[in-house]
């Protein structure tokens, strides 16, 4: 399984701080690269993956479930363009070139409610900024969440780091739009009535 996995990978380069092009994640670097933040059970990673075999899938996941569940289903469909990362998503993005990554998707992040929780959010200024470092083009990172205060705080740290992050563009995703109800959480979302909102950056 150790083929699925670029976990040793990340923490030899960004140890080094070697430019991860250079290692086999980036061996067929021509090939458009994708990632996912915190992926879940992999729904919407391994529909993406099947849709566009063309293109390579990098899914982050902290939670060893996630992981298991996405690895049994690669296995099962024999899906050969999906890498997975057990690590903490900083560490790869550090590691990720300039400009390197197509899309980054993050789908409904725990919104960590509380005051207190707020700290442990993945959406911050400087993970904005590292965003911001890999996509090649402006508009490439798509964000999901059914938390108006997410939004809210989103919004507000984007007017606050305007030179750091960029301009930021927040709408509410319909029933016609592909991010809508693309996972089972956003589905309970959903079916408790609360609007789905996509912050592009």
């Amino acid at each position: 399984y150790y083929e699925y996995f670029i976990d040793e990978e990340i923490i030899f380069l960004h140890k080094k701080k070697i430019e991860a092009k250079k290692y086999s994640i980036f061996k067929n670097y021509s090939r458009k690269i994708n990632l996912e933040i915190g992926f879940g059970d992999g729904e919407f990673l391994i529909k993406n993956a099947i849709s566009n075999p063309e293109e390579i899938f990098i899914g982050v996941e902290v939670y060893l479930n996630g992981i298991v569940k996405v690895l049994k289903k690669i296995l099962n469909s024999n899906i050969q363009n999906i890498k997975l990362c057990n690590l903490n998503s900083i560490y790869l993005l550090e590691t990720l070139p300039k400009k390197s990554v197509d899309k980054i998707y993050v789908i409904n992040p725990d919104p960590w409610t509380k005051k207190r929780h707020n700290k442990r959010r993945l959406i911050t200024p400087e993970n904005l900024k590292l965003f911001n470092k890999v996509v090649k083009s402006k508009g490439s990172v798509s964000i999901t969440t059914d938390s108006e205060n997410y939004v809210k705080a989103i919004r507000e740290l984007s007017i606050y780091n305007k030179a750091l992050i960029g301009e930021i563009n927040i709408r509410l995703l319909n029933k016609n739009d592909v991010l809508y109800g693309i996972s089972r959480y956003q589905r309970k979302a959903i079916k408790k009535g609360d609007k789905i909102y996509l912050i592009t950056i």
